[in-house]
């Protein structure tokens, strides 16, 4: 693994600071889905970046 993919990925999670399943959760709370820029009446950007985030740490089977 390269220095600058080992950096990126500490550096992820060291940012991160709820599991999978947290992020899961507060997806679902009404905060959630109440803030954020949105294009059209889709899912707001950050939204959509903690998605991403969540499937990043859910092992891959």
């Amino acid at each position: 693994m390269s220095k600058d993919v080992k950096s990126a990925i500490d550096e992820f999670y060291s940012s991160v600071n709820m599991t999978a399943k947290e992020l899961e959760s507060w997806l679902k709370t009404e905060e959630s889905q109440s803030v954020g820029q949105k294009k059209d009446d889709d899912e707001s950007i950050g939204h959509k970046s903690v998605s991403a985030s969540r499937s990043c740490l859910t092992p891959q089977k």
